[in-house]
C-alpha cells in the first residue's frame, strides 16, 4: 500500500544543477485480492467477489465494511486530494442515486468522511480535498486527519432514494492519496574549496535518509552519510564530496 520516495539525482560540478522527480501517489488500497475485516448492514449477506483487480459487492440497501490499513504504514504527508476509482452498476432506477462513501481514521481516532452522493452509473473517478471532507465524524486529540499514520477505513454505499427497491453492484477499483509534493532539493550550496555540499530537500517526518555518491553513472553509489534524521517536511544536511572530479549524488529514504 505504501509507495517509496523516488530517488533524487544531482549532477555535481563546480556549479550544481538539479534533476528532480515527482513522488508517486500513495495507494491506500488497490483492492487486488482485497478482504474486509468486518461487514455491516446489507453487506453481511451480500454477494462479494474479491477479484485480482477490484473488490465487487452486489447488495440491496445501505452497506459498509471495516478495514485495518495501518500495516505497512501509509505515508501520505503533503497529499491534498483523496481519489476513489469505483464502478457503479444497477437498474435504470438507480441512475444518479448511488453514493459511495469512504471514511478514514488516524491513530488518535480522528475520522473524516468523504461522501459522493447521487452518482451516475458507470465507471467513476471521484476526488475530494483531504482537508475538506463531507463530515468530521470524530475529532481526535490532535486537530486534523494525520496522513502519516492512517489506521482504519470504512467503505460504504448509500443507495439514496433507490433504497431497497433493487440490487446494485459496486466495484471498488482503487483508493489513493494524490497531489503529493515534488521530491526535490529546495536549497543547495556547493563549496568547491572545501568540498562541502549543503542540501535541503523535501522529506517525510520520522524518517531517515542516506546521501550517496558516484563519480559516474557506471559506478555503484556509495554512502557519504547515512541515518540522516528527518527535519519534518524538509531536511538539511551537509556532506563532504570526494576531492577531484565531478560526480553524482542521490538521496534515498531508508526503510
Amino acid at each position: 500500500m505504501r509507495q517509496p520516495w523516488c530517488a533524487l539525482v544531482l549532477v555535481v560540478t563546480a556549479v550544481c544543477s538539479i534533476i528532480t522527480s515527482a513522488r508517486a501517489d500513495v495507494t491506500i488500497a488497490s483492492f487486488d485480492d482485497f478482504t474486509s475485516d468486518a461487514l455491516y448492514d446489507s453487506w453481511i449477506s451480500a454477494t462479494i467477489d474479491a477479484g485480482p483487480t477490484n473488490y465487487t459487492i452486489i447488495a440491496t440497501g445501505y452497506g459498509s465494511n471495516y478495514k485495518f490499513i495501518g500495516s505497512p504504514l501509509i505515508e501520505g504527508a503533503g497529499a491534498t486530494t483523496l481519489r476513489l476509482d469505483v464502478t457503479l452498476s444497477g437498474p435504470a432506477s438507480a441512475q444518479g442515486k448511488l453514493g459511495p462513501i469512504v471514511d478514514l481514521v488516524d491513530e488518535d481516532g480522528t475520522q473524516y468522511s468523504y461522501r459522493w452522493y447521487g452518482q451516475s452509473l458507470g465507471h467513476r473517478v471521484l476526488t475530494m480535498p483531504i482537508k475538506a471532507p463531507t463530515a468530521v465524524v470524530t475529532a481526535g486529540t490532535t486537530p486534523g486527519l494525520s496522513l502519516t499514520n492512517l489506521q482504519h477505513m470504512h467503505l460504504q454505499l448509500d443507495p439514496g432514494s433507490f433504497g431497497t427497491s433493487g440490487a446494485y453492484t459496486v466495484a471498488w477499483n482503487d483508493l489513493s492519496l494524490t497531489g503529493m509534493p515534488v521530491f526535490k532539493v529546495t536549497t543547495q550550496n556547493f563549496n568547491p574549496e572545501t568540498g562541502e555540499f549543503t542540501l535541503v530537500w523535501n522529506s517525510l517526518p520520522s524518517k531517515t535518509y542516506s546521501v550517496l555518491h558516484a563519480p559516474d553513472l557506471a559506478t555503484p553509489f556509495s554512502p557519504l552519510t547515512t541515518g540522516v534524521e528527518s527535519g519534518g517536511l524538509t531536511t538539511t544536511n551537509i556532506v563532504m564530496l570526494p576531492a577531484g572530479s565531478a560526480g553524482f549524488v542521490t538521496i534515498q529514504q531508508e526503510e
